[in-house]
């Protein structure tokens, strides 16, 4: 060990994760799964196939568990958990398979199911046939690209041309395991990273996670019109739950092959259309949807790859498949046309995949309507920072980095008091929309494999708060999507249309943020609703005529 450390001169690159450090004091268990008593909850305590437990049971154990890591790593046993597996991931795939034969605590760490799936990707993109865990998925497409080099030379990178060089395939075949076979148990060996990934990616939803249920809703009895929802909810930054929007969807019935069109034109495995499929924190790949979709449903991943597809022209059906809700056509930041920043979104993945708690960017506030499937939501307004998320200083947010770990270590303080009087919670089902003011916090759980189509928008209401956001980044937390210049570009293009008057987009870029009202928001929709247009099934937002001689309180033109 001390070889392969002092191997290089080179320093190595360390990248702690970004995950919240927490201390869970859990139960032994037997080898076999045991429901959890506590509460009646239905929650489901998964023992580590290899042994590993929670670093808080150490407090516990008799024996010596420093010997254990010692023994097992040598001088790699100083390096905290997730330095030693960003170390490992930066190692040949030739070189981790023979470091799992040194020790059973080194076969535990080089078994990490993210540490190979790192490697899969880095080496074949999406281009792969998932093969029941990743480590088989890698060592499947090492094996075919020896007897097919033609097909994969051009993925090869440099760590696995030298490691094909140094190791051939027949002095390989002795040493990949078949972890299905595999009956390693380690006694004494504690670990927070590895106990809480394998945790996330095998727990189940714990049933009160399911019951708190306070987000308002609208039926179909109760519908809407546009004025009324921006009043009622738009004005008021207001979470709602809608039923009925997408009643006469077709994307409502869709099936695996609507996600598989030519892009090309001409038949044949390349010309099939690929989608970006991530992690928020390892990054990701485009991959088919067919082989996606086998992945999703055969994997075991604390981070699933989550499709996450912003490029719509890769669906061509796609506009006679669904029309923006009647509530939500009028988009302002249309204007810039192929200028504006991405946008509207396709989502699909599997149980446990979802979006760790965030605000949209650019003040943007959205709506996301389920297809498929179910959706757990939870939001909590700008002013209150959710339970296990903290914020520095310069506004970056630390958090458990996957939703299942949030969801474990830090739901139930939602019912604590200062919490418990903001927070709203849902669950949105196939064909029920939600509508997500701008500037709140919120958290998505897949309960199921979900389909989901989302879109963000601006509209008065978050006008103002967008472009002071786009000139002074405030909040930090939020993100900014798009060029440094795009708050003097959007008010342009707006005044250049005849949405806004001069006078108001002055207010909007001055040095100091804007003073609009909520109440001068609000009588738009009464003073202008003389000037409605109508301008067929996707409606612009036109200047009507008779706009021009609209006060500045009135600073907006609607077309409907």
């Amino acid at each position: 060990f001390f070889f392969l450390n002092q191997a290089s001169n080179e320093p190595v690159v360390m990248n702690p994760s970004k995950k919240a450090h927490v201390t869970a004091t859990v139960e032994a268990v037997s080898e076999r799964d045991e429901e959890e008593e506590e509460g009646g909850t239905g929650a489901l305590v998964v023992s580590h196939p290899y042994g590993v437990l929670p670093a808080g049971n150490e407090l516990f154990f008799e024996g010596d568990s420093q010997a254990t890591r010692r023994n097992g790593l040598g001088v790699l046993a100083m390096l905290p958990d997730n330095v030693l597996l960003d170390v490992l991931t930066r190692m040949p795939f030739d070189v981790l398979l023979k470091l799992g034969m040194v020790s059973k605590v080194l076969y535990v760490y080089t078994s990490v199911p993210a540490l190979w799936r790192s490697l899969t990707l880095r080496e074949f993109g999406g281009d792969i046939k998932y093969q029941s865990t990743w480590k088989h998925t890698f060592c499947r497409h090492w094996h075919n690209r020896q007897k097919e080099p033609h097909r994969f030379d051009r993925q090869a990178t440099k760590h696995s041309q030298d490691a094909t060089a140094a190791t051939p395939l027949r002095k390989l075949q002795g040493i990949v395991p078949n972890d299905d076979q595999a009956q390693v148990r380690v006694e004494g060996l504690f670990s927070e990273v590895l106990y809480d990934a394998w945790l996330a990616a095998h727990a189940t939803v714990r049933s009160d996670w399911l019951t708190r249920n306070n987000m308002t809703r609208v039926t179909r009895e109760d519908a809407l019109t546009p004025q009324q929802f921006y009043e009622q909810y738009e004005i008021t930054q207001t979470p709602v739950l809608l039923e009925g929007l997408a009643d006469e969807w077709m994307a409502m019935q869709w099936t695996d092959d609507a996600f598989e069109p030519w892009t090309n034109g001409e038949e044949g495995e390349e010309g099939l259309a690929r989608y970006a499929a991530f992690d928020e924190y390892t990054g990701g790949c485009h991959m088919r949807m067919s082989d996606y979709l086998t992945y999703a449903r055969s994997q075991s991943d604390d981070r699933p790859l989550y499709i996450f597809e912003p490029d719509m022209a890769k669906i061509p059906s796609l506009s006679t498949m669904y029309r923006i809700p009647s509530l939500f056509q009028f988009d302002m930041m249309d204007v810039l046309g192929e200028a504006r920043p991405d946008y509207r979104w396709l989502l699909l993945g599997p149980a446990r995949t979802g979006t760790n708690f965030h605000m949209d960017p650019n003040h943007t506030s959205a709506w996301n309507t389920v297809l498929k499937g179910r959706k757990k939501w939870i939001m909590l307004p700008p002013h209150v920072v959710p339970p296990g998320v903290t914020v520095q200083a310069d506004g970056t947010v630390n958090q458990p980095d996957n939703v299942m770990d949030w969801f474990l270590h830090y739901y139930q303080q939602l019912r604590l008091p200062e919490f418990r009087q903001h927070v709203r919670e849902c669950i949105c089902s196939a064909g029920e929309t939600v509508f997500i003011p701008d500037g709140w916090w919120h958290l998505v759980l897949n309960l199921e494999e979900t389909w989901a189509i989302t879109h963000n928008f601006i509209s008065p209401a978050n006008l103002p708060r967008c472009i002071h956001f786009l000139r002074f980044g405030e909040p930090a937390t939020m993100n900014h999507a798009g060029p440094s210049d795009l708050a003097t570009t959007f008010v342009s293009a707006l005044v250049a249309r005849g949405d806004i008057k001069q006078e108001y987009a002055d207010e909007l870029l001055a040095k100091q943020p804007p003073s609009s009202k909520k109440s001068a928001l609000a009588s738009v929709w009464t003073t202008l609703s003389t000037h409605k247009a109508s301008t067929g099934p996707t409606p612009s937002v036109a200047m009507a005529t008779t706009a021009a001689s609209t006060s500045l309180s009135t600073p907006f033109s609607f077309g409907f």
